[in-house]
């Protein structure tokens, strides 16, 4: 489900991506895969990034970065800080 929104978020198509994006996020809470889901939520705040909803964006930006330290996933976590930091296109 994530490469289907990321291949949607590439289209533009945003609130497809984002259904995609949530319903992988939805799996891999199930499966508790912390990276996964820690992917998840950097793909949904990418998505609202593009779409201008800067406060959405941060917040599963924020998601990200809380998963992926309390999984140990530095680069993730270096991920999320910087998309933190970015202005909204």
């Amino acid at each position: 489900m994530r490469v289907i929104a990321a291949a949607r978020l590439a289209l533009g198509e945003l609130p497809t991506a984002l259904v995609a994006a949530q319903a992988a996020l939805e799996i891999d809470r199930q499966l508790a895969l912390p990276e996964k889901i820690a992917r998840d939520w950097m793909m949904v705040g990418d998505i609202h990034r593009r779409a201008g909803r800067a406060t959405d964006a941060k917040a599963a930006y924020h998601r990200a970065q809380s998963v992926a330290q309390a999984a140990g996933l530095e680069d993730i976590v270096r991920l999320a800080s910087e998309a933190i930091m970015e202005k909204a296109p």
